[in-house]
């Protein structure tokens, strides 16, 4: 069974001035994350479906492998090197113009491996992963109005 977490915050900025750093920026993630400790470009594609980075985050280095690529609206990522217990983790970026600003959504996917015990390690992965994921949309929330005030 897939476990799923999912964490929202809301920005005054436009949902263009959101994808300059969410997308446009996609391999300078730590430039912009608390919770990041190094970011950079695995492929040598621009930023899109195909593109993958190499992530340090929590004493782990993670590989996230672009799925899905709407510019302005959202991306998704593919995150490869956990454990083998676990069959497939996806973060998925929305972003919604709300009124004059942004409703950003990090929604976070969790498919653990065949055996029982493995789903309890999905468990405790999503509780993880949820509790970065809303360190990121905090942070590029953060990032987007500093921009905005500059």
């Amino acid at each position: 069974m897939t476990e799923t977490a999912s964490v929202s915050g809301r920005t005054s900025a436009s949902p263009a001035a959101v994808w300059r750093i969410l997308g446009e920026q996609f391999f300078d993630l730590a430039e912009w994350s608390s919770a990041i400790g190094h970011s950079s470009a695995m492929t040598t594609t621009p930023p899109g479906v195909g593109a993958s980075r190499r992530v340090s985050a929590g004493g782990r280095i993670l590989i996230e492998n672009v799925i899905d690529w709407v510019p302005e609206s959202g991306l998704a990522y593919e995150l490869v090197g956990l454990p083998p217990i676990i069959s497939r983790v996806e973060n998925r970026w929305s972003l919604t113009a709300d009124g004059e600003g942004t409703s950003v959504v990090l929604a976070c996917a969790v498919e653990p491996g065949p055996k029982p015990p493995m789903r309890v390690a999905a468990k405790a992965l999503i509780r993880r992963v949820a509790k970065t994921n809303e360190s990121l949309v905090a942070d590029l929330i953060s990032r987007v109005e500093q921009d905005l005030s500059s």
